[in-house]
C-alpha cells in the first residue's frame, strides 16, 4: 500500500463530509482479474479510541472497478459512504463506524493508505493528486459534540 507523507497527519477533520480523491493507474501487469478481498483506502489514527487505535476502511467491493486505465476516485469521508471499521479480531465482521468514530479518526490521523497491489500477481500501479478536500459547501460539517447519544452513534450537538 501506498502510505502517506506526515502532511496528511493530524487533524483534518474538516474534511468531514468531504472527500479523499486521488488518480490511479497502472504502468504494467494483468488487471483483468483484480482482487476484490483488498482495502482501497485505510485511514488510521494511532491515538483515537483512547489510544487503542482506530482503522477505517474503504473495501474493493464499495469502490469504481480499476481495470489499470487511469481512474480518478473521488471518495466520501461520511460514515455512511460505505467506510468499515476494523474489528481487530479477525473472527468479527467489520461494522459500519459511527459518526463520533468517522470525526474522531479524521481529527487524528496517523496514516493514510492507499492500494498499490490489486492482484496477487505482478502490477506497477501509479498514484497521483492525492487530496483531503472539505465538504463542497466550504463549511465544516464536523458537529460540536457536546456528548455522545447512549449507543454512541451520533453526537449531541450543542
Amino acid at each position: 500500500m501506498f502510505q502517506s507523507p506526515p502532511a496528511y497527519s493530524g487533524n483534518q477533520g474538516a474534511s468531514y463530509k468531504g472527500s479523499l480523491e486521488f488518480t490511479l493507474g497502472a504502468l504494467a501487469g494483468d488487471l483483468t482479474v483484480p482482487s476484490m478481498a483488498h482495502n482501497l483506502v485505510e485511514i488510521e489514527c494511532a491515538y483515537c479510541d483512547v489510544n487503542e487505535g482506530i482503522t477505517l476502511a474503504f473495501p474493493m467491493w464499495n469502490a469504481t472497478a480499476f481495470d489499470g486505465a487511469t481512474t480518478s476516485y473521488s471518495i466520501s469521508l461520511d460514515e455512511a459512504a460505505g467506510w468499515i471499521k476494523d474489528p481487530k479480531n479477525t473472527l468479527l465482521q467489520w461494522p459500519t463506524p459511527t459518526q463520533c468514530e468517522m470525526i474522531e479518526v479524521l481529527s487524528g490521523i496517523t496514516a493514510i493508505r492507499i492500494l498499490g497491489d490489486f492482484t496477487d500477481w505482478y502490477e506497477s500501479i501509479a498514484l497521483d493528486a492525492v487530496a483531503l478536500k472539505a465538504p463542497a459547501s466550504g463549511i465544516s460539517e464536523v458537529p460540536v459534540c457536546a456528548q455522545r447519544t447512549p449507543d454512541a452513534s451520533t453526537c449531541t450537538c450543542a
